[in-house]
């Protein structure tokens, strides 16, 4: 009877390493997913950051013609104004399109958004370049 008790002891301690052994992976698993995730979401943020910003150009360059003409250097603006981190920059290229760029830089994360309207189109239809 003593034997069996010291057997059924021994499978406790097993069972136990087993089942926290099981938990530890599963923890890790679900902490590394958790990671992805986040930082699948801190890209898409940054993206669409960086696609408003590009629109703020469009809208900038139909609110301020004067800056913004052919031939003259592109526009540069800060947003907020003293982020170097976050910027748009507007040219009119040589066939008359307009092409404003937008950039998110966040930490060794660079996002670039180039967006073009052609001339003649509406300032809402514009061909979104650099994906």
């Amino acid at each position: 009877m003593i034997c069996q008790v010291k057997r059924v002891q021994g499978m406790a301690l097993i069972t136990t390493l087993c089942v926290s052994t099981v938990l530890l992976v599963l923890g890790v698993a679900f902490l590394t997913f958790l990671e992805r995730d986040y930082r699948f979401a801190a890209t898409q943020s940054r993206n669409q950051e960086a696609l408003y910003l590009a629109m703020s150009g469009i809208e900038y360059a139909k609110s301020r013609p004067d800056l913004v003409q052919r031939g003259a250097a592109a526009v540069k603006r800060q947003v907020p104004q003293a982020n170097p981190n976050r910027y748009f920059q507007v040219e009119v290229l040589g066939d008359g399109s307009l092409r404003s760029t937008g950039v998110v830089h966040s930490g060794l994360v660079y996002i670039q958004k180039v967006l073009i309207v052609r001339p003649g189109d509406s300032p809402r239809r514009f061909v979104e370049t650099g994906l």
